[in-house]
This record gives structure tokens, sequence and C-alpha cells, in this order.
């Protein structure tokens, strides 16, 4: 447009500035233009149509991607509001559950758990910048609340020795998760092998193992809990926010 006569006044007809032009281009982007100037000739109607178009579809796609990304932090959040709502512990979250043998509590939100989880993983897929979206609270935090999930399902299967075959759905819609976390945005964290105090379950009687067959079951889940701790490192917690008593 540096062209002289590309913009002309719409009453003097007279050849637009720089700045005049810029002001022309600014609202012939975003709008259809305020009337105050023209293009200067035929061909110059053509661009400048194409380039209103360009300008119309730009903000669209800029406006409905930024409210499917608020749309995708908002889903993460309501995710781990609903994790955190089961327990504040893995211990804890299964002692609510009722008991080792039916664990129903659990059973009974499984599958708007996974269901929540499978949209979550596609959010990240989808709108990748939503994973940078951190938060300072336990509550809302998706690392948090996403391995103290896991974790209790890992006591479920290697510790207390249930039957979690109805829970393995769930399972399924976590390791989709923690895949699609490995592709991007962390790697599996050597310094895993916590080994957290089990008081709680031993005092309600769901587990009885010994300290050394409680280390070699927690073993099982070692490259699991690798990827879980890449994840709380990489939100800015660590393993004693998820067991706050080891």
């Amino acid at each position: 447009m540096s062209e002289t006569g590309s913009v002309v006044s719409s009453t003097q007809h007279t050849a637009a500035s720089m700045l005049e032009k810029v002001y022309f281009s600014g609202y012939v982007l975003s709008t259809m233009g305020n009337g105050d100037f023209k293009p200067g000739s035929k061909a110059w109607e053509l661009l400048i149509a194409a380039f209103s178009f360009i300008g119309f579809v730009f903000i669209t796609t800029a406006m409905t991607y930024l409210v499917s990304v608020s749309s995708a932090i908002i889903h993460k959040r309501s995710l781990s509001l609903f994790i955190s709502n089961l327990g504040e512990t893995p211990q804890d979250l299964l002692l609510r559950t009722g008991d080792k043998e039916h664990v129903e509590g659990l059973l009974s939100v499984a599958t708007a758990l996974q269901n929540m989880i499978n949209r979550h993983t596609q959010n990240h897929t989808s709108y990748p910048i939503a994973h940078y979206f951190h938060s300072g609270r336990k509550q809302d935090a998706i690392a948090l609340q996403m391995t103290k999930l896991d974790e209790a399902l890992t006591l479920l299967e290697y510790i207390v020795e249930a039957d979690v075959k109805a829970l393995l759905p769930l399972r399924h819609a976590i390791n989709n998760y923690l895949d699609v976390l490995g592709q991007k945005f962390i790697q599996p964290q050597a310094e895993t092998h916590i080994i957290p105090q089990m008081h709680e379950l031993e005092s309600a009687g769901w587990i009885t193992m010994d300290e050394r067959a409680l280390a070699k079951k927690w073993a099982l889940a070692a490259s699991r809990r690798a990827m879980l701790a890449a994840l709380l490192y990489d939100d800015g917690w660590n393993w004693t926010d998820v067991y706050p008593e080891s």
C-alpha cells in the first residue's frame, strides 16, 4: 500500500498519508472500515476486499481457539476438583470407597472419571498450550490429583491385591494420558522409588504384608511411577505432596 493513490479520502479524493493508510488498514482488517477512506482504484478495491476477508478469518479463528483453550482449562480444573473430592491422599481415597473387596465408591465414579480423563487427553493433543496453565492450589492441580488417583489404583492392584478388572478402563484412560505427555511434555524421572507409609490401610486391615514384601510390590510399578514423578516435578510438586505423612 506504499503506492500513491492506493487509498484516498472519501470526501476530498486526495491520496492518504502513510499513517492514514495504517489507520485504514487496521479498520479494514477488523471491520469493514469506517468510511473516512476508500480504495483508490478498482484493483485496490479487490485487494482490500481480500484483505478484509483475511482479517475476518483470522479474528474468527483466533477467538474460536481462545474459547476452546479456555474450555480445556476449565475442564482440566473440573477434573482436578472431581478427584480431589474423592480423598486427600491415595489411602484416603481408597478408604472412602468402601471395603477392599468391593470399592463401590470408586466403581460408581469410574466411568465418569474415565470420560473426563479421555477428554482431558484429547484437549492436550488439540490445545498443547493448556498443559502450561498450572495452579498453586492442590485441589486444582491436575498433576497432583491425577498422580493421587493413579497411586490409589496401584495400591489397589499391587498392594491390596484386589480384583481391579472393572477399573481397567479407568487405568487405560490414565495410560493414554501419560503416553501423550511422554510424547511431547515430560520425560520419566529416575528418583521414583519412594515407599509411602501405609499406616491408614494397615490399621483398616487392607494390608498385611511386611515392608520387604511392600517394597517388591512397589517395584512392579516403577516405570509407571517414573512418569508420574515427571508429571509432578514438571508442575512444581513432589511425592511428599501426594503422601504428606511419608
